[in-house]
């Protein structure tokens, strides 16, 4: 089986030779032959020795020169490079035709002409490119000014646009080094055809007819470095579109993260999320409360700006001044009638989950209905429930009142899944703010995860998120790119009261979150 040719593009100081050792030591534990190189190979001569010269000599040379030397020392060393990889070697290489033309147009050369000196050399089976914000300790040092600032930042911005046009995958390099190689690994095993995958968790050589193949066991990406990748997904590939509130969003859709909830409460570490808001809030939905005056009473403010733009627009179709947001909520905490003309947003999420109303009027109560329906799955192995553990918030016929003061759900339904002692969730969500609103929803879903599994004698499971609609706002890309440049930390544990037995008699005293250091947290405004 012939090797591998990967290469790792970037410009200086992200990374790229830390990566480029890790990735190597993870195939040779593999039991993979790899052979780590870096263009130019200074010892062929004689480009090698001329462009030593240059850059650590600071002897000069014109740049289409430089640059044809360059060239002609990938050339030299090709011979060499094709017979470590007929003989099933893999090479990984530390720059390459891409340093050259990414730095030649830095340098003022053009192009097309730069493509004709590279044209027959050997085309790399994947390429990567490694972008991000230069880390701070160990510039390198000797490359021709190519520490300067204002050449660093156009040298990143010409191998990005390359990246475009060769179609290398991108990696944001300000990530662990963890999930930087997780994200090599992963795209390398998408590559290889034929079942052999590989896996930078869990890999095992086999042998069949006398051939070496690689097969994926495995693969194992924590939750929290889920979710900074679906961020970047959604930078690199989201499109452009205008949305309800005219902020406009980067959008992606159709995409899935999930969380072992055994290994850690998924409450985000790479910024600090409001953790008793989103338990006060999850209570008010299992109290079927429609009114945001139980969650100002409690200090939670996260839904007080749709009903305030509703009061809003009624009272200024009056021809009245409508109060200001501050005066609006201490109004709502005030004034009980206040807060049952305007506080309300409808027949939203608890009411749902708690008091559908049927076709024939009658009232459903779903989460206790589904309490049971688990109860008979864990005692039955042949329960008829056992693929009907759904709650849904979308009521059609509801839909336009709750969009008068509220929003209709966002998160739409969700289904349980009993085996082997745990109880897992998944969750479908029609349209997510994934900066501000999928942290909250993570949080919200496991701990209702957690709480479910404990009134029904099971343990968690996992919980997995569905998207439909993913998006980040345009008025976000700042801080998600902040978010991105921070590394992530262990989740925390959740402590949950275990004397408590029954879905309705949880309060807030029953939480307790454990070992939870995250980074600050980062503010950005909400869409309305």
């Amino acid at each position: 089986m012939a090797g591998k040719f990967i290469v790792l593009y970037g410009a200086n100081n992200l990374g790229k030779s830390t990566q480029v050792e890790l990735l190597q030591k993870t195939l040779e534990k593999k039991g993979i032959d790899v052979v780590r190189i870096k263009y130019p190979i200074y010892d062929l001569k004689p480009t090698g020795p001329l462009i030593n010269s240059v850059l650590r000599e600071g002897k000069k040379l014109p740049e289409d020169q430089m640059q044809q030397a360059y060239v002609q020392n990938r050339r030299d060393y090709e011979p060499t490079l094709k017979k470590m990889l007929k003989k099933g070697t893999w090479v990984i290489a530390e720059d390459y035709v891409g340093t050259g033309i990414a730095w030649g147009m830095v340098r003022g050369l053009n192009l097309a002409e730069m493509e004709k000196w590279n044209e027959g050399l050997l085309v790399p089976d994947l390429a990567f490119v490694l972008f991000g914000e230069r880390f701070s300790d160990g510039k390198e040092a000797g490359h021709r000014n190519e520490n300067d600032d204002v050449l660093w930042k156009t040298a990143q911005d010409m191998h990005l646009m390359l990246a475009q046009k060769y179609n290398w995958k991108k990696i944001y390099a300000n990530q662990s080094r963890e999930a930087v190689l997780h994200e090599l690994i992963h795209t390398i095993n998408e590559s290889i055809k034929s079942n052999d995958d590989l896996s930078a968790s869990n890999v095992s050589r086999q042998t069949t007819n006398g051939h070496s193949k690689i097969k994926e066991v495995k693969r194992v990406l924590s939750g929290e470095a889920q979710y900074l990748n679906l961020l970047e997904d959604i930078l690199e590939n989201g499109v452009y579109q205008d949305d309800r509130t005219k902020t406009g969003t980067k959008s992606v859709f159709g995409r899935q993260i999930r969380f072992d909830l055994s290994k850690g409460f998924p409450l985000l570490t790479t910024k600090k999320v409001f953790m008793k808001g989103i338990t006060i809030e999850l209570l008010w939905f299992l109290r079927a409360e429609s009114n945001i005056k139980y969650l100002v009473d409690r200090g939670v403010h996260i839904w007080d700006s749709w009903p305030y733009k509703h009061y809003v627009a009624m009272v200024t179709e009056q021809g009245k001044e409508p109060l200001s947001m501050p005066e609006f909520i201490e109004k709502i905490k005030q004034n009980a009638q206040f807060a049952k003309k305007w506080g309300e947003l409808g027949p939203v999420y608890g009411v749902q989950w708690r008091n559908w109303v049927g076709a024939n009027g009658e009232e459903i109560d779903q989460i206790a209905q589904i309490v049971e329906q688990i109860k008979h799955v864990r005692d039955n192995k042949n329960s008829p429930y056992g693929r009907r553990l759904i709650v849904s918030a979308w009521n059609a016929s509801d839909i336009q009142e709750m969009a008068k003061a509220g929003l209709p759900p966002c998160h739409t339904m969700f289904q349980f899944y009993v085996h082997d002692g745990k109880l897992s969730c998944q969750l479908y969500q029609r349209s997510a703010d994934v900066f501000l609103g999928v942290p909250f929803n993570i949080a919200s879903y496991a701990l209702l995860t957690m709480m479910i599994a404990q009134v029904t004698g099971l343990k968690p499971g996992e919980f997995v998120h569905t998207f439909g609609d993913v998006h980040i706002y345009s008025n976000h890309i700042d801080q998600v790119k902040e978010q991105l440049a921070r590394s992530i930390k262990p989740f925390p544990k959740m402590w949950i009261n275990p004397e408590v037995t029954s879905i309705d008699n949880f309060t807030l005293e029953d939480f307790k979150v454990e070992e939870y250091d995250p980074h600050p947290a980062i503010k950005a405004p909400v869409a309305v």
